[in-house]
């Protein structure tokens, strides 16, 4: 017999995805050259409208701290914060902001970091009792569940874009000269070019969900982070 988990969605969870999903309201995201990267928009092209939606979705939400500001180039990267509660369905709201980004705009590739293995093994969990849940709702959008390795990693680097593949980590999988994803020479070669796994990565342009950011201290973890 096969347990199926019935989800209610709740109004607020509801509100944090779609507040997302306004901010990249009419930005024209430009196909990858790569068969495993994400899509992306050009920065100097798109950070008007992408401040004014921001603007926009604040105000809706009564967002008032602190200045709107968006790169007109790639670096830095695009920071977007969602607070919600301990315990209010943070994991299911991002997963389906995870599906909703798919849907809209192709991104396929997303890693997911977490403060602490404990909690990684939960999201791996809710990652894959909610696959059928949402599938269902977006197209029957089928997600592969990563869970980080040094064995994991170049699966997750060469997954073709067509698909949703969704790596869940730890900080302290990175955060260091010494770990495997940033040392040169772990692989011959990568996409003709990147010597280290970090450098794949950085080519594939993921998108970079960050659980409980506030746990992610220290100047090391920020460094590499």
């Amino acid at each position: 017999m096969t347990a199926q988990f019935q989800y209610t969605r709740l109004a607020y969870q509801a509100q944090a995805v779609q507040s997302i999903a306004d901010v990249f309201a009419d930005v024209r995201f430009v196909e990858p050259a790569s068969v495993h990267a994400n899509p992306t928009y050009v920065p100097s092209e798109a950070y008007i409208a992408l401040r004014a939606n921001i603007e926009r979705t604040r105000q809706a939400n009564q967002v008032t701290a602190c200045a709107v500001e968006v790169a007109s180039t790639f670096t830095p990267a695009l920071s977007l914060d969602v607070l919600m509660e301990t315990g209010t369905g943070k994991t299911f709201t991002f997963i389906e902001t995870i599906h909703r980004l798919h849907q809209r705009h192709k991104l396929s590739k997303f890693i997911v970091l977490v403060p602490s293995n404990a909690i990684r093994q939960g999201t791996l969990k809710s990652l894959q009792t909610t696959a059928a849940c949402f599938a269902r709702e977006y197209d029957n959008q089928k997600i592969n569940v990563v869970n980080y390795s040094d064995k994991s990693v170049k699966g997750f680097i060469h997954a073709a874009n067509r698909s949703l593949t969704v790596m869940v980590a730890t900080y302290q999988s990175f955060a260091g000269d010494s770990k495997l994803i940033n040392k040169r020479g772990v692989e011959a070669n990568l996409f003709g070019q990147a010597k280290s796994y970090m450098e794949a990565l950085t080519a594939i342009r993921p998108v970079l969900i960050i659980d409980e950011p506030h746990r992610f201290e220290g100047k090391v973890v920020k460094e590499f982070l």
